[in-house]
């Protein structure tokens, strides 16, 4: 839903694929595998990195 929010406001970004083969061995081991989904370019500011997730709002 993200991207889909983010190819409709024509905002420029990369998704970072999120399997574990795909990133060094540092992450894995000193980050604990944390990174971002994607990376935004915000013209004349530079690049955010944005985490993603889907929850669900308690009712409570």
């Amino acid at each position: 839903m993200f991207k889909q929010w983010l190819d409709n406001h024509n905002i420029p970004y990369l998704y970072i694929n999120q399997d574990p083969e795909t990133f060094s061995s540092f992450f894995k081991e000193d980050l604990k595998g944390k990174r971002p989904y994607f990376m935004l370019l915000i013209p004349y500011f530079g690049f955010i990195f944005v985490d993603v997730k889907y929850k669900q709002i308690s009712e409570n």
